[in-house]
């Protein structure tokens, strides 16, 4: 409303909306403009050249560029623009940028031990759901822990005796633990649980303890969490932790892991092709790297940097593969423990993408800790262990590494395995496998740093991990190939081929031949004298020429069964009976015998049904 002058200038006034009084106090020198609604007062400062002139207005000072003043230093621009949710607040609030953050509470109150069942439990969460916790009771060491996979079990041991305030102050104990409650014991059976931080959370619920077990809801948890700003902050700051956290995604996506591959050809064209079939004991140098111009990558012998997979399934080193040069050389080129046949497609992977540096020891927690061990025969040295390693043995982290529930993930030559289904923690340190791992095997473990997610594949981890599936033989009939899947071996059974049936196997079919063979069939010769037949018998011979003969067959008790019988003499008469009022054709065989007369005439008879006999 007034420019700066000088000392012996006049103010240039810009027409008020409101009616205005102008005092000018100039070193002595004043004059006024006067209303009686409002008074605007301008005050010099001469400590320079130029005299700087402030207007206050009913007593709150409104500098250049402002229109409404919220408190003494702070207006309503600058609220604005550090996106506060309101006038009291003056530092920015990013949990609370689009709704306001909350804690979970409730209250649980809890039963005596009489009333409760070893193995009952309850769910409770910790903020945004990043842990599930079984809360169940073991009572008097009968056990039952109900956990399953992606649940961290809460043991809470009791016994018989146990009155409700005691169970109380077991769970108490136990929800502390975890560092993710704060609890107030009240001394009467029941807890109020408070979540540590404030965040959209799943509310706690009841499994199976019985009434009069409860949980109230004090308040809900709301809100999304900040995951690298920090309330408090200002603006400079935090725009400069999301430009370090943007340039850490960048630099992964631009060192992009190494995965090129070969298809093995009659006559290769291009760089990606080689001419096969590759015998085993040839070298191959690695395919060039296409996202870096073609540019030649080599991989650090013994660092366990580099996987080959064969039409898609993992290559064991020292088994299917080896490294070629010394420790710690740079090598471009492996040597080949199998063919590669015409048609193969083999990959070849060097994982370099990681959202941060990489823990190859035991730094700090804000590297990735990502570390691997060959199984060996015998002699293991670095980053290797002797084996095979026997189901339910433990296997210590490289380094002695600690853990904490899921936020270690672990691979099995390349391929994620789920803790619970394919592993178990056995220590802080440790891990054991639920199956036998063998030599040739690589087991991998990776613990992301907080704030990179965790789970079945959290953590940015930018590798292949495969899925947790499994098989099954389609149609409702016949037999199955699928056995069975132990951890990520999917299982099938084998094709053997039996009496006059060959079994070939190629690179992409499997055929089945069958030849005759001179020996399939039971035969019996019968001369000159009576024959009872077993089901043994496929086929009966009868030379009769002396005088009639009887060939009886046996009891048609198996369904399908067929027996041939022949005459092969002329003269005399062949009889084939039955036993039991059994039946040929609905004749009772038993009573009326079959009659065959003719040189060389023939019958085949097969039970159709249990008791009858029919000639086909």
């Amino acid at each position: 409303m007034a420019d700066i002058i000088d000392e012996q200038t006049d103010f240039n006034i810009i027409p008020p909306t409101i009616p205005v009084t102008i005092v000018n106090a100039l070193e002595g020198n004043s004059f006024t403009v006067e209303d009686v609604d409002t008074t605007f007062s301008f005050t010099t400062i001469t400590s320079g050249v130029r005299a700087k002139v402030y207007a206050r207005f009913f007593g709150s000072e409104l500098e250049q560029g402002e229109t409404r003043q919220v408190s003494d230093n702070i207006n309503f621009e600058i609220i604005n623009y550090i996106g506060s949710r309101s006038e009291t607040d003056d530092y920015p609030s990013y949990s609370t940028a689009f709704e306001q953050v909350t804690v979970l509470s409730f209250k649980m109150t809890f039963p005596d031990a009489a009333a409760i069942t070893s193995g009952q439990s309850a769910i409770v969460y910790s903020v945004t759901d990043d842990t599930k916790y079984r809360m169940w009771f073991n009572k008097d060491g009968a056990g039952g822990n109900p956990s399953i996979i992606n649940e961290e079990g809460l043991e809470l041991i009791i016994s018989t005796g146990f009155t409700a305030i005691q169970n109380a102050g077991v769970a108490a104990s136990a929800l502390t633990v975890t560092g993710d409650f704060n609890v107030v014991d009240h001394g009467d059976g029941s807890i109020t649980v408070t979540l540590d931080a404030a965040g959209r959370t799943t509310f706690p619920s009841n499994v199976d303890i019985p009434s009069p077990f409860t949980i109230d809801i004090l308040t809900m948890g709301s809100g999304e969490t900040n995951y690298y700003l920090k309330d408090g902050e200002n603006l400079t700051q935090g725009i400069k932790r999301l430009d370090a956290i943007i340039h850490r995604i960048l630099d992964s996506i631009t060192d992009d892991a190494y995965e090129e591959q070969y298809e093995i050809v009659v006559s290769s064209s291009n760089i990606y092709e080689v001419t096969g079939p590759v015998l085993s004991g040839s070298q191959l140098n690695l395919p060039l790297n296409s996202k870096k111009n073609d540019a030649v990558t080599g991989y650090k012998v013994g660092s366990n940097q580099l996987e080959i997979f064969l039409n898609g399934l993992y290559q064991r080193r020292g088994i299917d593969w080896n490294e070629v040069g010394s420790v710690d050389d740079e090598s471009v080129l492996v040597e080949l423990l199998v063919d590669y046949d015409i048609g193969d497609l083999v990959v070849f992977r060097i994982d370099t993408g990681t959202l941060g540096p990489t823990d190859t020891g035991n730094v700090g927690s804000n590297s990735i800790y990502d570390r691997s061990l060959e199984v060996v025969a015998s002699g293991a040295g670095a980053n290797q262990i002797n084996g095979p390693i026997l189901a339910n043995s433990p296997i210590t982290l490289p380094a002695s590494k600690t853990y904490v529930g899921d936020e270690l993930q672990v691979y099995l030559n390349g391929d994620f395995v789920e803790p619970g289904l394919d592993y178990t923690a056995f220590s802080s340190t440790e891990v054991a496998f639920l199956y036998d791992i063998e030599v040739g095997d690589q087991v991998r473990f990776r613990i992301q740093p907080s704030g990179g997610g965790s789970g079945s594949n959290g953590g940015g981890l930018l590798v292949n991990a495969g899925e947790a599936n499994t098989a099954s033989n389609a149609g409702p009939t016949g037999a199955g190939l699928f056995k069975t899947k132990v951890g990520i071996d999917l299982q099938f059974k084998r094709i053997i081929g039996g009496a006059g049936v060959s079994v070939f196997e190629g690179p992409n079919a499997i055929t089945l031949s069958s030849a005759p063979s001179a020996a399939i069939n039971n035969v019996a010769t019968v001369t000159g004298t009576n024959y009872a037949a077993t089901v043994a018998n496929d086929y009966i011979r009868v030379f009769n020429a002396g005088s009639d003969v009887t060939v009886t067959l046996p009891t048609a008790s198996t369904v399908g069964k067929q027996i041939m019988i022949k005459k092969r003499d002329s003269g005399n008469v062949l009889y084939i009976a039955t036993t039991g009022g059994e039946t040929i054709d609905d004749v009772d065989s038993t009573a009326t015998p079959m009659i065959i007369t003719s040189y060389n005439e023939a019958v085949i008879l097969i039970t159709g049904a249990s008791g009858s006999w029919e000639i086909l």
